[in-house]
């Protein structure tokens, strides 16, 4: 399964192409839906930050999903997002990054069934979708995208640099 090619820009105003503008070489995109799967991103930051730290080659971004609107009232949603959202940290204007799009068709893609809750994506940075998950941060969602970035990172490392 791929990510579906999408633009959007950043809290920081910067315009994104997702998958192929991602900074990392894998990325964990929480797809967000309702204001209130605020909460559950929220359980996912902090072992994401710890994530981020100890592999190089990943990010995270933060995606508000929202349904196309005429550009005008695009830039009106964009404005309220980026007085409404609490910054974080100055990370927090990069990663995150609102898209609109034909919600239907987008979750049809991604094969999300309900809008009901935050899903979680790994895609590479050609657009595969390498794991998925919905919901809040759980111990064993985490130790499950850590197990399996351990094994997609460790196979492009030269046996003479692994431990």
């Amino acid at each position: 399964m791929y990510f579906p090619t999408v633009r959007g820009y950043s809290l920081d105003g910067h315009h994104m192409t997702i998958p192929f503008t991602l900074e990392g070489e894998f990325n964990v995109l929480l797809v967000v839906f309702e204001p209130s799967h605020q909460f559950s991103v929220q359980t996912w930051l902090r072992p994401l930050k710890r994530i981020r730290q100890q592999y190089e080659r990943v990010k995270f971004y933060e995606i508000p999903t929202l349904e196309v609107l005429p550009p005008s009232d695009q830039q009106l949603q964009d404005q309220n997002l980026r007085e409404s959202f609490v910054i974080e940290d100055e990370l927090s204007l990069e990663t995150v990054v609102t898209i609109y799009v034909r919600k239907q068709q987008f979750c049809t893609m991604l094969d999300i069934p309900h809008e009901d809750n935050l899903y979680v994506f790994l895609v590479d940075n050609a657009g595969v979708v390498l794991w998925r998950t919905e919901g809040t941060a759980s111990v064993e969602k985490v130790d499950e995208l850590t197990r399996l970035l351990d094994s997609v990172i460790s196979t492009d490392i030269p046996w003479w640099m692994s431990d």
